[in-house]
């Protein structure tokens, strides 16, 4: 009889997400489908970046050996391929991340950096919108404007950063460009380094 091992440790959530986008994270088929509504994303998308626990991760090795592997909600097609873990708990967690932080899906998720830096929280600075209410932070020129980063570009902030400077250099004095620099560096430093940083717990 095959001896099953578990290891535990912790993987930062990036991997976790690259892992999918490789395709070599995947679902076990009999997996219920991905249920949760945009305002529970919302929520878990708040709590990573405020570093608080949100539970811990189940994945099997070579699970694809045993059962039929499918794809997180929106994520690249397997064409084939067979993954190398299978989520076994976890699913609605790591397919909430996975379509916030790659814009994919029919909502849109937003860091309100503006509203940050007029003393709004994070709570109300984290926002959702359907893709077809959607228009204004479509394009860096409406995210320059209003100072709203789309979590897609999270991962990619330095040059969303100089993307949004370039493109309010025009109206902006030396001073003021300086500030903004400064106020965005600060933004970097609480609110997007711990996403890079957050890791959840896994047992494999």
């Amino acid at each position: 009889m095959p001896v099953t091992t578990f290891d535990s440790d912790k993987k930062h959530l990036t991997y976790l997400l690259q892992q999918i986008e490789q395709k070599d994270l995947a679902l076990p088929d009999f997996q219920r489908d991905f249920v949760w509504k945009p305002g529970e994303t919302r929520e878990l998308v708040r709590s990573v970046m405020q570093s608080f626990p949100a539970g811990t991760i189940l994945l099997m090795q070579g699970g694809a050996k045993h059962f039929k592997p499918r794809t997180f909600s929106q994520a690249p097609d397997l064409n084939g391929k067979e993954p190398s873990y299978l989520a076994l708990d976890g699913q609605q967690r790591l397919t909430s991340l996975s379509l916030a932080f790659s814009g994919r899906g029919d909502y849109l998720y937003f860091l309100n950096i503006g509203e940050l830096l007029d003393g709004f929280d994070i709570d109300e600075a984290v926002e959702v919108w359907h893709r077809s209410r959607q228009k204004q932070w479509a394009t860096i020129q409406g995210q320059a404007q209003d100072l709203v980063l789309p979590l897609a570009r999270l991962m990619d902030f330095a040059n969303w950063k100089d993307e949004v400077i370039d493109e309010r250099n025009d109206s902006l004095t030396s001073e003021e460009r300086k500030e903004l620099k400064r106020q965005l560096n600060e933004v970097e430093k609480e609110w997007i380094t711990p996403v890079i940083q957050y890791q959840f717990p896994v047992t494999t």
